[in-house]
């Protein structure tokens, strides 16, 4: 595990040490139960791993800014940060140059990891789930930063041809997503100030709208509710379990007819050699009997004569 270029951060690659230091060589490995693991980490694993930290990134930020808007039983607004997210991470794979991203609108957010690099004169942005170009407004500033696929990102240093950086929204969201309010007090059900208004100790609005956030669309641009996002990804992942299921079924009996093809041309019967031994058998026994009448004759001819 270690920063792979080709992968992500902390996912398994494959290196050579040579004299001219470590090379990686992890999209040249294909086959067998090697390139297996790598192309199910690649394929199922990191995606899940990335909807799994997008709907967490969602659900937070949503549910943080409807929390702020209500009241606890004391009087006082609701915490903000009542869930912890975590900002974007990024590493440089090259160059000096480095970025700060941070969310800017979780609803465009996409669940895959990014490469930015830097060819000379502009910075580009490329979507490493599906290889794809980002387009970005923003000149990369922090009065001005680049905005592309609901991420905000700044800049920084003297960039120069080849750099680049892995930007990873969604490294450590799930690992760190906790719940900062423990207090049942500080619980903000109310959508009203109960020192402005006395009646506001029984309004529970705000608590009504936090559990509508369930079936609220905050995802794809207001397209996807939560249960949506859940469902995707248990459809895709369990899609994807499905055909390697068939395909390991399919794969199975392709090897079992190539070994029963070869046992047929250079392989050994147990039943058939079995039957051979028996007719071996009698073969002998027949021809000793025949040894046997003809030694009797040979001493009936002697004794005669």
């Amino acid at each position: 595990p270690g920063l792979s270029s080709e992968l992500g951060y902390n996912q398994m690659g494959i290196f050579v040490e040579g004299k001219q230091g470590r090379t990686e060589v992890t999209s040249t490995v294909s086959g067998g139960s090697i390139g297996g693991l790598l192309e199910f980490q690649k394929e199922v694993l990191t995606p899940a791993e990335n909807r799994i930290g997008r709907m967490a990134v969602v659900l937070g930020e949503n549910f943080n800014t409807q929390f702020a808007q209500g009241w606890d039983i004391d009087g006082n607004q609701g915490d903000p940060n009542f869930f912890t997210v975590d900002a974007p991470q990024s590493t440089v794979m090259s160059g000096n140059s480095t970025v700060t991203a941070t969310f800017s609108d979780v609803g465009q957010l996409e669940s895959s990891d990014y490469q930015m690099k830097y060819d000379g004169a502009n910075w580009s942005l490329t979507r490493m789930s599906d290889g794809q170009s980002v387009s970005m407004t923003g000149s990369g500033t922090s009065g001005d930063p680049f905005i592309g696929d609901g991420l905000s990102i700044v800049t920084a240093g003297s960039a120069a041809n080849g750099d680049t950086i892995l930007i990873e929204p969604y490294r450590d969201t799930a690992a760190k997503f906790v719940t900062n309010v423990t207090d049942p007090r500080k619980v903000a059900a109310s959508m009203s100030d109960p020192a402005v208004d006395p009646g506001a100790t029984g309004d529970n609005r705000n608590m009504l709208a936090l559990f509508g956030l369930q079936e609220s669309r905050m995802f794809d641009n207001g397209t996807v509710s939560f249960d949506g996002a859940y469902s995707q990804l248990v459809a895709e992942v369990g899609t994807k379990a499905s055909m390697a299921q068939t395909m390991l079924d399919s794969r199975t009996i392709i090897y079992e007819h190539a070994v029963g093809a070869r046992e047929e041309y250079s392989g050994v019967n147990l039943d058939e050699e079995a039957a051979n031994l028996l007719q071996f058998q009698q073969a002998y026994t027949a021809a000793a009997k025949v040894m046997s009448v003809a030694d009797e004759i040979f001493k009936s001819l002697v004794n005669i004569t």
